[in-house]
């Protein structure tokens, strides 16, 4: 998934044609008016129509309050997008507040593993919220097993787990993991070394 700034907010779908060469649909309207998007992230939905989360806040009041109170107020919000494949539209399933101080989502994987009786994840978002801000993440998928790896403003890694039976989330576990430089972006290889890919220096391995 890729998102970029825009003044109107469109959804593009991209496939691969016979030849294997990259197609770009025509855009398809997602706007919301006087709405800013944070962050979005796609969701693991199996073969569902695929689905999106993102953190949006509305400035309509505070466009208008000159005095500043209603930029205060504002609430940020948690929303669902789902894009129906079989009408080629996109719509807005379901909005609900989450915490003013929310800045990331990450995908938690979903469903039943076709060769198990377990249970991949409890499918939806991580939503980070709380202390630290979070400037960087990753989510690493193991047969059976998937933990996150999130990175703090000040360099420290934290793995986060998640212990849940089938759908239902027991515990949220959080460890230090070690200091790094400040990444832009995260990557586990296949061969186990992580990737840093560093705001300001040399890249690390």
């Amino acid at each position: 998934m890729i998102a970029a700034m825009e003044k109107a907010k469109v959804v593009y779908i991209l496939n691969r044609d016979a030849a294997a060469k990259l197609k770009i649909s025509s855009p398809l309207e997602a706007h919301k008016a006087n709405a800013i998007i944070l962050h979005v992230v796609g969701l693991d939905v199996g073969f569902d129509n695929p689905t999106f989360a993102a953190l949006e806040v509305d400035y309509t009041e505070s466009d208008q309050d000159a005095a500043g109170e209603a930029f205060s107020n504002a609430q940020k919000m948690l929303t669902y997008h789902e894009l129906d494949l079989s009408l080629n539209h996109v719509v807005r399933k379901w909005s609900e507040p989450t915490d003013p101080r929310a800045n990331m989502l990450l995908q938690i994987p979903r469903g039943q593993a076709a060769s198990s009786d377990r249970y991949d994840g409890p499918s939806g978002v991580l939503d980070s919220e709380r202390g630290r801000i979070i400037t960087a993440a990753l989510m690493h998928k193991m047969k059976g097993a998937f933990f996150f790896l999130v990175q703090s403003e000040e360099g420290d890694l934290y793995k986060v787990t998640i212990e849940h039976e089938e759908q239902e989330v027991k515990a949220l576990k959080i460890k230090y993991f070690d200091t790094v430089p400040v990444a832009s972006s995260l990557c586990i290889l296949k061969s186990g070394f992580l990737f840093v890919a560093a705001d300001f220096g040399n890249h690390h391995l």
